[in-house]
């Protein structure tokens, strides 16, 4: 599912796809949240239930901000294999 996103609807239309593939069970919780005007830094934990199993991995995001707006986020899954394979069954 990752890709790049252009705009805010591109955006909106890949969180409801993700609720929708999760059957409303994807959960996201900032853990940590530190920043200054320009960047912010998220301990992040996100998740879903499948099969009954409710799943958390942690993530760190970093976001670039301008003029107010976000203009970009990374997003880095700690144990990347563990959440590809979970996802996998949505």
């Amino acid at each position: 599912m990752a890709r790049e996103f252009k705009g805010r609807g591109t955006l909106l239309a890949f969180l409801r796809e993700v609720i929708q593939r999760t059957n409303g069970t994807f959960k996201l919780q900032d853990v940590f949240v530190s920043g200054t005007d320009d960047h912010v830094l998220a301990a992040q934990r996100l998740g879903a239930t499948a099969d009954g199993e409710e799943r958390f991995f942690d993530v760190i995001s970093v976001m670039r901000f301008s003029d107010g707006r976000q203009k970009e986020r990374w997003l880095h899954v700690h144990d990347q294999g563990a959440f590809d394979e979970f996802m996998a069954r949505f």
